[in-house]
């Protein structure tokens, strides 16, 4: 393997777990959207 092959491989692997990073980041913001409506339920069921 070249240098260049080297640092392209490097490359796609730097982005590959970028990606992965953002799709836990949106996962993550989904369970917080979900977990906050589920309180807001609960809170809303006690006034009532």
């Amino acid at each position: 393997m070249t240098v260049s092959e080297q640092s392209v491989t490097e490359n796609k692997e730097e982005q590959v777990s970028s990606e992965t990073t953002f799709d836990n980041s949106r996962f993550l913001k989904q369970v917080l959207e979900q977990a906050k409506s589920w309180l807001t339920g609960i809170l809303e069921k006690r006034k009532a």
